[in-house]
């Protein structure tokens, strides 16, 4: 559970950065969709930190709902953000665009692994 701790506290800069930089710096037409993307990733924050500490926050049913409902939403959120602030790249930026997507892909699919088994496998949490 060390690991999940440590994840934890890694996501947060991660995530913290990239909303930062990507969200509220762009000039968005719905600032509606980057509130929205805040919340759920602040929701599935509070997921992985309940997780490493083995606590419950909510209930199992909520979980589950909210990591389906994750799992349809940042697919969708971090995709249209990345088409829509790099229209207009130059070629040489684009190893940096790789980059930083292959990071936000993994610190994302390791929340995914981390929400899956809070809501669905550790029943020993909710017991």
């Amino acid at each position: 559970m060390v690991f999940w701790k440590i994840y934890f506290w890694v996501s947060v800069f991660f995530l913290g950065l990239w909303h930062f930089n990507h969200g509220f710096s762009q000039s968005w037409d719905s600032p509606l969709i980057e509130m929205i993307s805040v919340a759920m990733t602040a929701v599935a924050l509070a997921g992985v930190w309940a997780f490493g500490r083995r606590v419950k926050v909510g209930g199992r049913v909520f979980w589950r709902i909210f990591f389906t409902t994750w799992c349809v939403w940042m697919p969708y959120y971090y995709v249209t953000s990345q088409i829509t602030s790099r229209v207009n790249i130059a070629p040489y930026v684009f190893c940096f665009f790789i980059g930083e997507w292959a990071a936000l892909l993994g610190v994302i699919t390791i929340m995914g692994v981390a929400l899956h088994h809070y809501a669905f496998n550790r029943g020993e949490i909710w017991e």
